[in-house]
């Protein structure tokens, strides 16, 4: 399967480095894997800083999405996966947002799972990873620095043409 990674990027050229350094720990990234960026526009956007932070990733297979003007989360997200899946005919696509840390297993491991939801079901499309503070909230209040409760959150995906 064709496989495409999409990461969309606005105003946070240090996230966006951290999410391509742990895309780079992972096999896939390091052997070709394609991973574009859809970096939205505006006047606070900060293409060159996301650029440079781009180029300094030293992604193998690293494609550059530019909007001149700010197209917002949902446009700029809908627009690239509508490119990605209809014009470069890609058969999935592996979804993250530029502010999240992900283990270098996680495509392996959404792979894997992808493959068994296909070896059991007939209709799984999307599947995904998921981020959850398990914190008390004592905890959290003597950790506010570090932590924020924000609940449950899908983080990222993996999803089919089909789907799509």
């Amino acid at each position: 399967m064709r496989t495409a990674i999409l990461i969309p990027c606005y105003n946070r050229p240090y996230y966006l480095l951290q999410v391509l350094t742990d895309l780079m720990a992972t096999t896939q990234v390091r052997t070709g894997m394609p991973v574009f960026l859809a970096c939205d526009g505006g006047e606070r956007s900060q293409p060159k800083e996301n650029t440079a932070v781009a180029l300094e990733a030293k992604i193998p297979n690293l494609h550059i999405i530019h909007r001149s003007e700010h197209m917002g989360i949902g446009r700029n997200v809908y627009d690239a996966k509508r490119h990605l899946f209809e014009e470069c005919q890609f058969d999935q696509i592996f979804f993250v947002e530029d502010d999240i840390r992900l283990s270098p297993h996680v495509l392996t491991m959404l792979f894997n799972l992808k493959r068994w939801c296909d070896a059991n079901y007939s209709n799984a499309c999307v599947v995904g990873s998921s981020i959850y503070c398990d914190y008390t909230l004592a905890e959290k209040q003597t950790m506010l620095s570090v932590v924020t409760d924000g609940g449950f959150s899908l983080a990222n995906h993996l999803m089919t043409k089909e789907c799509w």
